[in-house]
């Protein structure tokens, strides 16, 4: 159980410089209504390699810890900081009906990433306490 907390503890603190890149490219990429399925897949694509880039090498890095711990941790860091933000990006990027859907999904992509960069270190601090370890 503590393991779990700490591993969603990790996840939770997510790079968000790569975060930011990540989602925003993934956005600008998928988010136009009639990006076609190329353009979508190179948006996830991008996005999973910022999150390499940022989190992932650092994750499994610690695969001494347990394969469980490395892949709930990062399955936590890649949703919460890079998937959630591209994903409401695209979603709203789909809705646009007048050409500015990638610029519409790259707002929204943008400014969900701050936020949550900004609620993740209170989040962090209460599942580190959670899980007793600060």
């Amino acid at each position: 159980m503590k393991d779990g907390v700490a591993a969603l503890a990790l996840g939770a603190a997510f790079n968000p410089l790569a975060s930011a890149a990540g989602s925003i490219a993934c956005a600008a990429l998928a988010g136009h209504p009639r990006a076609g399925r190329t353009r979508v897949a190179w948006g996830w694509a991008v996005l999973v390699l910022a999150w390499l880039a940022g989190d992932g090498v650092r994750a499994l890095a610690f695969a001494r810890a347990g394969w469980a711990f490395v892949a709930l941790w990062g399955a936590a860091g890649f949703a919460l900081g890079y998937a959630l933000p591209a994903g409401a990006g695209v979603l709203v990027g789909h809705r646009v009906t007048h050409g500015t859907g990638w610029l519409s999904a790259v707002v929204v992509a943008g400014t969900l990433s701050v936020a949550l960069s900004t609620v993740a270190d209170p989040l962090v601090s209460g599942l580190r306490r959670v899980a007793g370890l600060g």
